[in-house]
């Protein structure tokens, strides 16, 4: 058991073999009295007491030859508390994963029951465990992941259980394990109406995925959702400044990672693959196509593209009105850059202008150092 003691063991080993009597005394003393607070807090029930862990690694290293017998009896009681773990230097660094706490083995043969009882359990905070890490909610969900992937259809009717109780993690892992081998369409779309009900915007990141996977199942259904999505509020704002690391996110990566930037990314997954919903999906594309956060413009980007395959037309006013902003970052994304190449095959004369506007990055003109790879 490592611990930030050890420097202090050792210097009360080398003061105690040759200090006053007087002082020797007066340290035993402080030390019997030694009770960290962090030993004294209440316990989980099923956790070690750790209560004179502390006083232990500080009263062993009193010199043997000079211990009283209060000192000697004290030891004694503790060595006991603690079988088969004395004190010790700390030991080098080293790493592991925190695995889940339930095996693939013991996942394998779980009943719906005994799966419900564990996600219960671990979805409550855990006092963790010194070693070997052991994990709990995320990790746990990464199981659940797995064999809903093996078993889908199970996982699926298993799914309509987990209910805004539950972590979030769990239903998002259903999802991305079962949704992409589920062959029953109206299985596949509860799992996803229930996700969406249940999480809300929470869910958005799986369930776009989920959209984008498998395009040719959308249905009328699932409209609402993404259009739920389209008005979320995240992201509120660019960011525009280097973070705590000394890094920027680049415009197409934050999109991504934001509500109305994967809800335009799905709408262009849609629309690359069929027109059949092109008239609900006209005006989101519209919205998002100027949405004021530069980071969902450069997704939308992409959505534009795809509306220019249906109707030129308004796509091409789409693309005016995106790339025409006084922030020219917006053409740093590959994505804006795709749409304005499609744009001046189809009228070069209008977004020629647009073609000899500068790029920019972290302020520089011309410079690419800001300009994200293919997602």
């Amino acid at each position: 058991m490592d611990s930030s003691r050890w420097a202090s063991h050792e210097l009360i080993a080398a003061a105690t073999a040759d200090c006053a009597d007087d002082t020797l005394d007066h340290l035993a003393e402080v030390l019997l009295a030694y009770y960290p607070t962090t030993e004294q807090r209440r316990r989980v029930k099923g956790d070690p007491s750790r209560c004179g862990w502390g006083q232990y690694e500080l009263l062993s290293g009193a010199a043997p030859a000079r211990r009283s017998d209060k000192v000697r009896r004290r030891l004694g009681e503790l060595e006991r508390r603690f079988p088969g773990i004395v004190p010790s230097p700390p030991s080098g660094v080293v790493t592991a994963w925190a695995s889940s706490p339930i095996s693939d083995h013991a996942a394998a043969r779980m009943t719906d029951e005994q799966w419900r009882r564990a996600l219960d359990k671990y979805a409550k905070p855990r006092v963790e465990r010194s070693w070997p890490p052991q994990g709990g909610v995320h990790e746990l969900a990464g199981t659940l992941r797995t064999r809903a992937g093996q078993e889908p259809s199970r996982f699926a009717a298993f799914a309509p259980t987990l209910g805004p109780d539950m972590p979030g993690a769990y239903l998002c892992a259903v999802v991305e394990g079962a949704a992409p081998h589920l062959g029953d369409s109206e299985a596949w779309e509860k799992l996803v109406l229930h996700t969406h009900r249940t999480l809300g915007e929470e869910a958005a990141s799986t369930v776009c995925r989920a959209l984008q996977a498998t395009p040719d199942r959308f249905t009328s259904a699932q409209l609402p959702l993404l259009t739920n999505y389209a008005a979320a509020s995240s992201p509120e704002r660019d960011i525009r400044n280097l973070d705590a690391e000394g890094t920027r996110t680049d415009l197409l990566t934050a999109g991504l990672n934001a509500t109305r930037g994967q809800a335009a990314i799905t709408c262009a997954t849609l629309l690359f693959h069929d027109a059949r919903h092109l008239r609900e999906l006209r005006p989101l594309i519209l919205r998002l196509a100027t949405d004021p956060v530069l980071a969902v413009r450069v997704c939308a980007a992409e959505a534009v593209r795809a509306l220019m395959n249906h109707d030129p037309q308004t796509a091409l006013d789409a693309a005016d009105q995106l790339m025409t902003h006084q922030d020219l970052n917006v053409h740093n994304a590959h994505t804006t850059q795709r749409l304005l190449i499609g744009a001046l095959a189809r009228d070069p004369a209008r977004f020629a202008p647009t073609s000899r506007r500068p790029s920019t990055a972290h302020g520089r003109p011309g410079s690419s150092q800001d300009r994200p790879g293919p997602w």
